[in-house]
């Protein structure tokens, strides 16, 4: 599959998002003026509208275009040798890359004389989705903006030469305040993220660290119709659970005797649960395994010698330990697990072969030692599973810092359920202040 986790945006809802974040921000960054002392203009701009993503991967030719400005740029900083351009044309290849458009700009040329020329453009901007190294946050790069083609050549000149630039500067501030903080799961170490555009969605991918590096799933692979996802495989929920079981470090120690005709018997148990197993399917199912050991003695008072040994008993149970699973999200958009109902359970035992003089007992050794057990052990582990309660992941907050604006932008309305058997939480985004 690629990854264990993924965090997904689509298209529309991101849109919805910046539109918001347009009307806290302009006009303080969307309008100004710029002397052209060359030829004596002010250039005033205006982006009257927000601007909006397009998640749909950018053509053959503009990705061609792009990659042939970046060799340009290279070379002009130095020289650029074929096997570096090679290098340079493979690492374009492979960046992800969406388009950002200014659907409407107000762009006013004012001359000396006070004469005006007043126009309407668009203007758009590649932009590069990637990882920043140290700060683990997925980040969006503009790359290179072209405005509307103009007739008059001066008027041309202007948009290309100061308001192209202009776009970009504004669109990469812009877009420089939105980030995805680093996915973390409490006690689980998991991979860098790698960025994906598929299927009009912005997704975050990455895997349990055992798992080796998150890659590109296939094109056509489905995800949630939500505005906003998230997704968890099996392995990853069995990983936080094991960590929240662990940190509770369930034991039970148990022990008991009984005594018939002329034997008697002993028996003491140091158990553990652990292994906790995530089931998907019409609902979800935890089940656990219990581990450790379990000793027993046997001795008969006879007329001539007093015999006693001591052995090992192997036991298991049938089903294992486990419940019902309620996922829920809190008010702090974590995804909380519980227990709803608890699974019964049994306790059957293996005993060695026991010398001759035990053999008449055997039965009743076993019903001892399986009947301590049951009705010792069954009630004090089912408690404990009955009282499960943990956070398995938190869905993160996007904080937003462009210029003076600080805002949050928080998952709403989450529902949790099961999709392609994974642990989907789906919903949408709001902007909050800060």
């Amino acid at each position: 599959m690629g990854f264990d986790v993924a965090v997904g945006a689509s298209q529309s809802q991101l849109n919805s998002v910046g539109a918001v974040l347009y009307k806290q921000l302009y006009p303080n960054l969307f309008t100004g003026s710029i002397q052209v002392e060359a030829l004596n203009l002010t250039v005033a701009y205006d982006v009257q509208q927000p601007p909006t993503l397009n998640l749909n991967p950018p053509t053959a030719q503009e990705r061609a275009a792009l990659t042939q400005r970046a060799h340009e740029a290279a070379a002009a900083a130095g020289e650029l040798t074929a096997e570096a351009k090679a290098v340079l044309s493979a690492l374009m290849d492979s960046t992800v890359l969406l388009s950002i458009t200014a659907p409407q700009i107000a762009v006013t040329l004012t001359a000396a004389d006070k004469s005006k020329t007043s126009l309407t453009v668009s203007a758009s901007a590649v932009c590069q989705a990637d990882i920043d190294p140290t700060t683990g946050r997925i980040q969006l790069t503009t790359l290179h903006a072209t405005v509307s083609q103009w007739t008059d050549p001066t008027v041309q000149w202007v948009l290309d030469n100061v308001i192209s630039p202009q776009v970009l500067k504004i669109l990469d501030q812009y877009l420089s305040g939105i980030t995805l903080p680093p996915l973390t799961i409490a006690g689980v170490t998991l991979s860098s993220p790698i960025v994906v555009v598929q299927d009009s969605m912005l997704i975050a991918l990455t895997t349990l660290q055992r798992n080796g590096p998150p890659t590109p799933p296939p094109s056509g692979t489905s995800w949630p119709r939500a505005n906003f996802f998230s997704l968890l495989d099996t392995a990853v929920v069995d990983a936080a659970a094991a960590y929240q079981v662990a940190q509770l470090n369930p034991q039970f120690d148990k022990s008991g005797s009984a005594s018939w005709t002329v034997f008697r018997v002993h028996w003491g148990a140091n158990l553990t649960l652990g292994n906790p197993s995530i089931g998907i399917g019409n609902g979800f199912h935890l089940s656990l395994q219990l581990g450790g050991g379990v000793n027993a003695g046997l001795s008969a008072r006879l007329v001539v010698w007093n015999p006693s040994i001591n052995f090992g008993v192997g036991f298991s149970t049938n089903p294992n330990p486990g419940g019902t699973v309620g996922l829920r999200v809190d008010a702090s958009n974590r995804i909380l697990l519980s227990i709803q109902k608890v699974d019964s359970f049994g306790i059957a035992i293996q005993i060695p072969g026991l010398p001759s003089w035990a053999n008449d007992a055997l039965g009743w050794v076993t019903g001892v030692i399986t009947d301590g057990l049951t009705s010792a052990l069954v009630p004090a582990v089912n408690a404990f599973i009955q009282g499960l309660r943990f956070s398995v992941f938190t869905i993160p907050t996007i904080p937003v810092d462009a210029g003076p604006v600080h805002v949050k932008v928080e998952p709403t309305g989450i529902s949790v359920g099961n999709f392609a058997g994974m642990v989907a939480a789906t919903g949408s985004l709001q902007v909050s202040p800060a």
